[in-house]
């Protein structure tokens, strides 16, 4: 069955987003879906001013889809959410893209979608922001640790009217249950 292919990049971004997150932080986490426009005074008004902070970005991009990850948190934010001891929150949240991109390109292989995946962009600063467009489809997913938020922000483009099916194939392997 075919769906709009902003419903299926929003639903596969949340499922990647939960995955990931779920799967490196080694304690429980909560997800929450944020409007963009308050994502960055979401975050700041949760940390110190004075904080440390990171970001990082990677883009995918294909003929049919234009997209961009965004990651932002406190760096102490940022290492409590990694299962093993790590040097750098640049580091491990450049990864963080990386592997959320990751799992979002792979999902959307499943409706036969190619795409191309960048490498990361990290930043380290105090009171960092998102900047945005209204030219574009934007979701946030405010990612709550223990220790604090992470806010991740996708931009994506496709092309209006567009829909995309699940392959066949795949659609087989979810429809079988077995006891």
């Amino acid at each position: 069955m075919k769906s709009s292919a902003t419903d299926i990049v929003i639903q596969e971004f949340e499922a990647a987003t939960k995955e990931t997150f779920e799967y490196h932080s080694p304690d429980d986490v909560e997800f929450e879906s944020i409007g963009v426009e308050v994502a960055s005074d979401y975050l700041n008004s949760q940390v110190d001013p004075d904080a440390e902070m990171f970001s990082s970005s990677i883009g995918l991009d294909g003929d049919e889809l234009s997209s961009s990850i965004a990651l932002l948190g406190a760096a102490d934010t940022i290492q409590a959410a990694c299962r093993v001891n790590i040097d750098s929150p640049r580091d491990w949240i450049g990864e963080l893209a990386n592997l959320l991109m990751g799992a979002l390109k792979t999902k959307l292989t499943e409706y036969r979608v190619e795409s191309r995946l960048g490498l990361p962009v990290s930043v380290r600063g105090k009171q960092l922001d998102f900047i945005t467009t209204d030219a574009i489809e934007r979701v946030a997913q405010c990612v709550r640790t223990p220790k604090g938020i992470i806010i991740v922000v996708l931009h994506f483009a496709v092309k209006r009217g567009v829909e995309w099916e699940r392959a066949a194939e795949k659609q087989a392997t979810d429809d079988v249950c077995l006891f």
